[in-house]
Parts: C-alpha cells; sequence; structure tokens
C-alpha cells in the first residue's frame, strides 16, 4: 500500500510540533529548576549575611563591654548584670523585644547607670514610653531631616538629661537582626535627631569621647532645627 506523501507530511508536522511541546516543557522545567535553585542560593546569602552581621555586632560589641569594664572607676553605681530569664521576663511585660547587643550589655556589664562616662543609663525596669514621660507630645514626632513617628513607639533608655533630651529606642524599626535605631529627642525644639543604627554603635561613640554621646556629635542644643 503506497502512502501519500500528504500524510507522511502531516505525521511529520505532527512529530514536530510534538518535539517542540516536549522541549517546552523541558525547557520551562529546567527554567523553573534553576529559578528555585537561584532563590535558595539567594536565601542561603542573605542567611549567612545575617550570621555573620549578628557575629560582627557580638565581637564588636563585647570589645566595647570589655573597654568599659577597664575604665569601671569613672562609673557609679552600676546595676547588677541581668540573667536571660530576667530579661525574658522584662521583654514579656513591655511588649517590646530587646536588641541582642543591649543584652549583652545587660548581661555582660549590668542593668543600666547612675553614670557611663556622665551618661545615665536607666534599669530596664524603669524605662518608659516616651509619651508617658512627656504627656504634652503630639501623636506624631520629627526626626530631623527624616520623617515622622508615633510618639508611643519610643522607648526611652535614660531619664531627661542635662541638655534636656533623652536617647530613645525606636521601636517601629528593626533590621533583619533585630537591632533598632536609637534617637534623641529634646525637650526644647520637641524633635528627634542624630537617628544613631544600634546600640553598638552608640557605645562607640560613648566609648571612644568617654563623654555625653549628644555631646560628642558637636550639637548645639540651644540652636535645634
Amino acid at each position: 500500500m503506497k502512502i501519500s506523501p500528504y500524510v507522511i507530511a502531516i505525521v511529520s508536522f505532527i512529530g514536530i510540533l510534538y518535539f517542540i511541546e516536549l522541549n517546552k516543557e523541558q525547557s520551562q522545567e529546567m527554567n523553573n529548576e534553576i529559578s528555585e535553585k537561584h532563590a535558595l542560593a539567594i536565601k542561603a546569602s542573605n542567611t549567612i549575611d545575617s550570621i555573620n552581621e549578628a557575629s560582627k555586632i557580638e565581637i564588636e560589641t563585647m570589645d566595647l563591654i570589655i573597654e568599659l569594664t577597664d575604665d569601671y572607676e569613672k562609673h557609679k553605681k552600676i546595676g547588677a548584670k541581668l540573667s536571660d530569664k530576667e530579661i525574658s521576663n522584662f521583654e514579656g511585660k513591655m511588649g517590646f523585644n530587646i536588641p541582642y547587643s543591649y543584652k549583652l550589655f545587660l548581661k555582660y556589664f549590668g542593668d543600666g547607670a547612675h553614670s557611663v562616662y556622665k551618661n545615665s543609663i536607666s534599669k530596664i525596669s524603669q524605662f518608659s514610653w516616651l509619651s508617658e514621660y512627656q504627656k504634652e507630645l503630639n501623636e506624631k514626632i520629627e526626626i530631623i531631616n527624616d520623617k515622622e513617628v508615633n510618639t508611643d513607639s519610643l522607648l526611652c533608655l535614660m531619664a531627661i538629661d542635662s541638655n534636656g533630651g533623652t536617647w530613645c529606642w525606636l521601636t517601629s524599626e528593626k533590621n533583619k537582626n533585630g537591632e533598632r535605631p536609637l534617637v534623641y529627642y529634646n525637650s526644647q525644639d520637641k524633635k528627634l535627631h542624630h537617628k544613631i543604627p544600634n546600640f553598638t554603635d552608640w557605645l562607640k561613640l560613648l566609648v571612644k569621647n568617654k563623654s555625653d554621646v549628644i555631646n560628642s556629635l558637636n550639637i548645639d542644643h540651644k540652636k535645634f532645627g
């Protein structure tokens, strides 16, 4: 039986279409597999970066705490060192996860102090929200050269200092390692100044200048704004 050339052509054409579709499916599967592996690689890289950053913060913070301890006689009324359980109890009470850098400070240096190089740091049991401490403030407060934030998102690291201000945790923000920035509230202009990325960087300024952190930033406290 003789097969028509047209039949052969149709069969060949169908075969070609089949292989094209098969290759498309295989190509799509390969692309999906590559995309998944790429996503996993990015995730692994971010995890490694996060671990490296956390390790860097731990090393830097512990080095700074050692320097503070070496100058122990220059500080006044340092609080007792806290256990993980005591820190955890505070977190539950306040509904605030303490940044790891500050946990290291609490565990290996002490729970605040009357004076650390002239800086008063409150015990965590005495921390208060700025909105409770300064009841006359508006609902939102401006960060100089940045944005407005809710006043009730500011947790005071200390009481009002001799310059009429206080350092506060900006609890509405945190980076991938759970570290939170610190901002300086000034009661004269009722604004926030000098956003410092984390407590470790704040400690660096403290240890470097051995004086009020805000003063080390060369602020004229009578001419804010």
